[in-house]
């Protein structure tokens, strides 16, 4: 008994490109989550470090996703005089890493973060960054598992 062959056509399409965009809103959730969970661990630190006058420095502190205008647009004193204000966008990498900067703008801030001649240091957003470390990691983790890349 002859067999008669079977043809079946097969297309192989790549998918790379909705992959990568997918990918990219990955990593931009992702960097943000990281911002929030930094800004947020830094500013309790302030105040439980007692780096605290008139709440701008605390209140300053803010992130930004790398490209991305930061977070924090302006911000203000809580006791007394003072404000700031936020404008442009977070220096992007020129190799294009990916990044997430944390950090202040308040003259200041440096001087409680790496100390000076009459100021010891009181660091404040170093230790942010490694109080986290385990979260972020659990926090690149979990939006990897979630992700869906053909939005």
């Amino acid at each position: 008994m002859a067999r008669n062959p079977v043809v079946t056509n097969v297309t192989i399409e790549s998918n790379k490109d909705e992959y990568l965009k997918g990918l990219d809103k990955v990593a931009e959730a992702v960097l943000a989550s990281w911002g929030m969970t930094a800004e947020s661990t830094a500013k309790r630190i302030v105040t439980e470090k007692n780096i605290f006058d008139t709440g701008l420095l605390r209140n300053s502190i803010t992130w930004a996703v790398a490209g991305k205008a930061p977070n924090t647009k302006t911000y203000k004193a809580q006791n007394g005089d003072g404000s700031g204000r936020y404008e442009g966008k977070a220096k992007e990498d020129k190799g294009g890493a990916r990044h997430v900067h944390i950090g202040t703008n308040v003259e200041y801030a440096m001087i409680h973060e790496v100390g000076g001649a009459k100021i010891k240091a009181r660091p404040y957003l170093r230790p942010a960054i490694d109080e986290n470390r385990k979260e972020f990691k659990r926090l690149l983790e979990k939006a990897l598992k979630e992700a869906k890349f053909n939005d």
